[in-house]
């Protein structure tokens, strides 16, 4: 304990080496909380919704369809279970920042969402909170860069610096 505690005082004085490694593991832990996230989403059940908002504007989504305003501003799909009514704004499990210089993250998991001939959309929903909600599923290639961001800092703390904190 008394270690972590030291290196974390290091990193607070700006030691390069102590800072490389609380990025490294603070990334890998959510890297890997991440993964764990993606592999419970697949196993959701889904439910047909619709898309309220779509596409991405200077600060987040801007509206498609609908110009009534008869849900929250940030919601981008809504859909029923078990008879209650939700909203939702989470396009992937993954999480979306739609700052302007990254905003294209958010446009192409966007166009990832497969619209029906009616305007419908599958819902990913937790059983547990159907309140916590997805779009779309994530694959494969997702799953492999979360894996990659998990160990690339870590291989490279210790190609650099070895075992020694």
């Amino acid at each position: 304990m008394d270690q972590i505690i030291e290196v974390f005082r290091r990193a607070a004085h700006g030691d390069v080496q102590a800072v490389f490694l609380v990025v490294s593991v603070y990334v890998f832990l959510g890297s890997v909380y991440s993964l764990v996230h993606q592999f419970r989403v697949d196993r959701w059940p889904s439910t047909k919704g619709k898309l309220i908002q779509g596409g991405s504007g200077n600060y987040g989504v801007k509206v498609l369809t609908r110009g009534n305003r008869d849900h929250p501003p940030n919601a981008l799909y809504e859909y029923d279970v078990d008879g209650t009514h939700y909203f939702g704004a989470r396009v992937s499990p993954w999480g979306s920042v739609a700052s302007h210089n990254i905003k294209f993250i958010l446009d192409r998991q966007i166009r990832g969402v497969g619209l029906d001939e009616t305007g419908g959309v599958d819902v990913y929903y937790d059983p547990g909170n159907p309140r916590r909600s997805v779009l779309i599923r994530t694959g494969n290639i997702s799953r492999l860069i979360s894996v990659v961001l998990a160990v690339t800092p870590l291989a490279l703390y210790l190609h650099t610096y070895g075992f020694h904190a």
